[in-house]
């Protein structure tokens, strides 16, 4: 995660906490892979390739990376991808705005589905919105 000041890097770590790579973050001289799907996944994707991630290897993001064009390039490398989602980076999906959802009860929730993906989100003390591509959508979306 980029910081104000200090050093900054881009890690990748097992659940467990085990450094598998370290980046670190230069501005725009950083090198990292031009995917055209932005910032975010040109870094998940980058650190990806440098530690020869193996299909069927689960990817669990903050918010600062996710996005619906990075969830469906996992997909299509064997990937799944997990993470908290902003707002801005939803695409059309079939959710209410946050503006909206605030006004709802606590633990009030909805889901969207498309064929790889499930994004849910929820009104806890803020709107939170998480997306992924490990569930099989058709376990929730039977319409």
């Amino acid at each position: 995660k980029p910081i104000r000041f200090g050093f900054k890097l881009w890690t990748l770590a097992s659940s467990e906490g085990y450094l598998f790579h370290a980046e670190p973050y230069s501005g725009s001289t950083t090198k990292l892979p031009q995917t055209g799907l932005g910032r975010g996944p040109d870094v998940v994707l980058g650190l990806m390739n440098k530690v020869h991630a193996h299909e069927g290897n689960h990817v669990v993001m903050y918010n600062l990376f996710p996005s619906i064009p990075l969830l469906n390039e996992l997909s299509k490398k064997g990937f799944a991808g997990t993470g908290t989602i902003r707002e801005n980076r939803l695409e059309n999906a079939s959710l209410r705005p946050k503006k909206s959802m605030k006004k709802t009860f606590r633990r009030t929730f909805e889901y969207a589905c498309s064929e790889d993906l499930v994004i849910v989100k929820w009104n806890d003390n803020t709107t939170v919105s998480i997306a992924t591509n490990k569930v099989k959508s058709f376990f929730l979306c039977n319409d």
